[in-house]
């Protein structure tokens, strides 16, 4: 009983701290926060934007 108790808890902090990790990155330049149309996104650590002229 008490290892599936230990068990349940880990899954449940697994969760909780993957939820920020999901959330959509932002863009800050010179302390002001860039919107975009098409929201950035992280590919192996870097940080990628569509950016149109």
């Amino acid at each position: 009983m008490r290892k599936t108790l230990i068990i349940l808890f880990t899954l449940l902090m697994c969760c909780a701290f993957a939820v920020p990790a999901l959330a959509a990155p932002t863009v800050n330049l010179n302390g002001q926060q860039l919107s975009f149309d098409v929201p950035p996104t992280i590919e192996n650590g870097r940080t990628l934007t569509l950016i149109f002229n």
